[in-house]
């Protein structure tokens, strides 16, 4: 199961992945974030990405952090919140 303190331990593996991705401003959301994560929780992750970043760079970080961590992982880049459930996200929202 992970855990927000595990994300934690593994802060900047993860951030040196999301800059070979073009990705910054790592955030945890949703139930890890909230620490209500289960044994089939995923990790969710809100990230910016550069303006250059393809579909590839998002599909990659997702699967090297999912390598590294042991789990699924879930990333949502800004331009692609839905402004409906920002508040929510953001309200949640662990910055790394």
């Amino acid at each position: 199961m992970i855990s927000l303190n595990d994300v934690q331990k593994n802060k900047l593996k993860l951030i040196q992945l999301a800059k070979l991705y073009h990705a910054s401003n790592l955030r945890v959301f949703g139930s890890v974030a909230r620490g209500e994560n289960t044994e089939n929780s995923d990790l969710d992750l809100l990230v910016k990405f550069e303006a250059d970043a393809t579909l590839l760079d998002q599909v990659g970080l997702s699967q090297s952090m999912s390598d590294l961590l042991g789990c699924s992982v879930d990333i949502i880049s800004e331009r692609s919140l839905h402004k409906k459930i920002a508040n929510f996200v953001l309200k949640d929202a662990i910055c790394l």
